[in-house]
């Protein structure tokens, strides 16, 4: 606003003082005296120029300001209102911000089933269930192996406060948590090494010390844990991992994605002895037994379609930005109003697309 203000000053003071010329070389020509004319074009400069305009942009800034207020948006500058105002694109984060953040683990799939998780929210009761009824996870080789990733591959805490849970750190890891709650494991070891979770490398995996035997646990995105395993366990028996198996877990994976699931992998290995101390993380991070998948649910917010839709109506384009699976993504995105279309845009697109192709793809598709 300041600068087209600026520009419109500049302009104004152009016909301003041109106008003014013209009346005084058009009086001299009449033969009015030089002095007179002078003085008539310098009191016609006065009047013309808008000198009260700054005064009359501030008082409307004001009001701007005041209105934001009655709707409990406090504004620190006033030109704040005005950029405000200007916008046509609104970039969101998903998780919290267009969701609930409250994560929830609603399903489980091995190789050989698939299993439906009790419960809502932070709340720790629930129970497992498959295709023929009550599942206890800790019978199963595949289900107790993926509790006991999902509790040490994790850095929450849990408090609890009349039935439900307060997490302390990452949602994710807390449904991880509370999911591990519901089966009432409780595992007694030491984490003794840790490579930490990043975005770049998408897994976590960690070294857990328990009566005397070493393990390793991983977990992270499906499509990073698949290559650092070589084996599945099927049927409580570890098996060499197939492509048809891999195929089948991704699979899944896609099932849960367009139903608005975030799915994350689980794996784990026996390390011999103390040699964990010597090996790189990326001998650490091989050679791996798949264990199985998670589905966490994280609800829309209620009022989200409604605040897309007035920004819809506004003409603003809202745009939405997750690190979740494109399919998981492009649902709640459909969900609530953000786009119509099924494809989205990943970081690797992004790399390979040139700034005017980025920008046409992102006023179409919205979900990054």
């Amino acid at each position: 606003l300041q600068i087209r203000l600026n520009q419109l000053g500049k302009i104004l003071i152009a016909i301003c003082l041109a106008v003014c010329a013209a009346v005084v070389l058009m009086g001299i020509i009449r033969g009015e005296a030089i002095m007179t004319m002078i003085m008539a074009g310098v009191s016609l400069a006065v009047a013309a120029i808008p000198e009260g305009l700054p005064a009359i942009v501030t008082v409307v800034l004001a009001i701007g300001v005041q209105r934001m207020s009655q709707r409990n948006a406090v504004i620190r500058k006033l030109p704040a209102v005005e950029t405000l105002g200007c916008t046509t694109v609104i970039c969101s984060d998903k998780t919290g911000t267009l969701t609930r953040n409250q994560m929830t683990v609603k399903k489980i799939a091995t190789l050989s089933e698939v299993i439906d998780v009790e419960g809502e929210g932070f709340k720790g009761t629930g129970r497992f269930y498959n295709g023929r009824g009550l599942v206890d996870p800790l019978r199963d080789t595949a289900l107790r192996l993926l509790m006991e990733a999902a509790l040490f591959c994790n850095n929450a805490s849990l408090t609890e406060n009349n039935g439900e849970y307060e997490i302390d750190g990452d949602p994710t890891e807390g449904a991880l948590l509370v999911m591990a709650k519901k089966a009432k494991i409780h595992c007694l070891g030491n984490v003794v090494r840790e490579i930490a979770f990043d975005s770049q490398r998408k897994k976590m995996s960690v070294v857990v010390e328990s009566n005397g035997k070493y393990h390793v646990f991983m977990k992270g995105a499906l499509d990073v844990i698949i290559p650092s395993c070589s084996m599945i366990i099927k049927n409580n028996t570890a098996l060499t991992l197939t492509g048809k198996d891999a195929e089948q877990i991704i699979r899944q994976q896609e099932t849960w994605a367009k139903q608005a699931l975030r799915v994350l992998g689980f794996a784990y290995k026996e390390v011999a002895g103390d040699a964990w101390k010597k090996m790189t993380e990326a001998e650490i991070e091989s050679g791996l037994t798949l264990i199985g998948i998670c589905g966490i649910i994280d609800p829309p917010r209620p009022d989200a379609a409604a605040a897309v839709k007035q920004c819809l109506g506004a003409g603003i384009v809202p745009v939405m930005i997750t690190g979740d699976h494109p399919l998981t993504a492009a649902a709640i995105a459909r969900q609530i109003g953000i786009t119509t279309h099924r494809e989205v845009i990943t970081g690797r697109q992004i790399d390979e697309l040139s700034d005017e192709e980025l920008c046409q793809k992102a006023i179409k598709y919205r979900v990054f």
